[in-house]
């Protein structure tokens, strides 16, 4: 049974398409490389495939899929990637991933992120523009499954994709958003800290 409310806002029309660079999914990656090795890993948002490159030389399995039957940015990560609407759940008949790692499309967060929650039993890492988890948004969220750690990127992000250049700086403020399910729940510490894209320098307080 899932944890989360059954009613939650709907998704805005058409999802937005922002492909993350592969210098910061690396970066991002390495950061929970401990964690990954050995892992069955979820790309549930594959795009560019960033994700699943840096993910190929950190996890045990990578499985990839995108909203997008045109995105097929992890064939050139050897990983597998099936189109696939992550509102239906997870899509093999293999054990569920332990980890899911990826960039979501934003305007739909609130529809996929239960979803998310109910398959992955180890942990997920999503990079958010940082409004997303404001005060104020997400109340359903913020009762159930507070971030382990919140690392705020250093960086601006120059995203890619369909209609970007990739030299289109984003204005906005980015973390890598991180939950780690223990004891059965989703409710974590609240650390905050920060990491550099460009160097891969982590800050991190007392655990």
């Amino acid at each position: 049974m899932s944890l989360f409310p059954d009613t939650l806002p709907a998704p805005m029309a058409g999802a937005d398409v922002a492909y993350t660079p592969n210098h910061v999914a690396r970066a991002l990656v390495e950061v929970l490389r401990p964690e990954l090795s050995g892992a069955r890993v979820w790309e549930p948002y594959a795009g560019g495939g960033a994700f699943c490159r840096a993910l190929s030389t950190a996890a045990g399995i990578t499985y990839a899929t995108d909203c997008d039957p045109a995105a097929r940015g992890a064939a050139d990560a050897d990983v597998d990637q099936v189109p696939w609407d992550v509102a239906k759940g997870w899509p093999w008949t293999v054990t569920p991933p332990h980890w899911i790692v990826t960039n979501p499309p934003f305007s739909l967060l609130d529809a996929h992120l239960p979803v998310l929650f109910d398959v992955a039993t180890d942990g997920i890492a999503l990079l958010l523009v940082g409004q997303s988890l404001a005060p104020g948004k997400r109340d359903w969220l913020w009762d159930t499954a507070v971030p382990d750690e919140m690392l705020w990127i250093r960086e601006r992000i120059a995203f890619c994709g369909p209609g970007r250049t990739g030299k289109d700086t984003d204005m906005r403020d980015y973390a890598w958003v991180i939950w780690r399910k223990r004891a059965g729940s989703w409710m974590g510490r609240g650390l905050v800290g920060r990491v550099s894209t460009d160097t891969g320098r982590v800050w991190r307080g007392a655990p």
